[in-house]
């Protein structure tokens, strides 16, 4: 693995980081892409928030790289089912 892409979403950040690990692949940063993130439309009115890079990337528990430049400026909240899929 020389790369590694996650949804903004934290869980999905977790997950990304236990894999990593697991296969002793810590050293590969994770890039944080919005638009992985699923489909915004399941939400509703609820908000949608996420920590920033920069600030996942100071936390120990990850390896996240701050300085990657996602393809998508974020979560396209009018995205539906159809969009999505």
């Amino acid at each position: 693995i020389d790369y590694c892409y996650s949804s903004p979403a934290y869980r999905s950040i977790q997950t990304a980081t236990n894999i990593l690990k697991g296969q002793g692949r810590q050293a590969v940063p994770v890039n944080i892409e919005p638009g992985l993130f699923e489909c915004p439309i399941w939400y509703g009115t609820s908000p949608i928030s996420f920590v920033p890079p920069e600030q996942l990337s100071m936390d120990p528990h990850f390896n996240v790289d701050a300085s990657y430049q996602p393809m998508f400026d974020g979560v396209d909240r009018t995205e539906n089912e159809n969009g999505y899929y």
